[in-house]
């Protein structure tokens, strides 16, 4: 079986996505430029990561760059994270260092 293609999709309120796939370097950059963009304007952002099936540093790090960006202005809210990005948060420890960071 293939694996699940990398996509992002809008969700059916403002700033809300959902992420599914591997979110690897080869990916990460899409990611990466719609958060830039959403940063630009304050308010908080929604990313739905149930669907994603790998996620590595790079794909933490397009997060992390969203909440500094985001700064006072807004927080990431990361809703229903798959097994395996609750992983790579927990062993990171970002949500306990990222003040703007909220995992649902």
């Amino acid at each position: 079986m293939a694996e699940q293609p990398f996509a992002i999709e809008p969700l059916d309120r403002p700033r809300a996505y959902r992420v599914s796939g591997p979110l690897d370097v080869p990916s990460a950059g899409g990611l990466h430029e719609l958060l830039d963009e959403l940063c630009r304007t304050p308010g908080d952002i929604a990313l739905d990561l149930s669907g994603v099936t790998f996620m590595d540093s790079s794909g933490l790090r397009a997060v992390i760059q969203a909440c500094m960006g985001l700064g006072k202005t807004g927080s990431v809210h990361i809703v229903d994270p798959s097994e395996q990005v609750r992983r790579l948060l927990d062993l990171s420890g970002v949500e306990a260092n990222v003040d703007n960071l909220v995992v649902e």
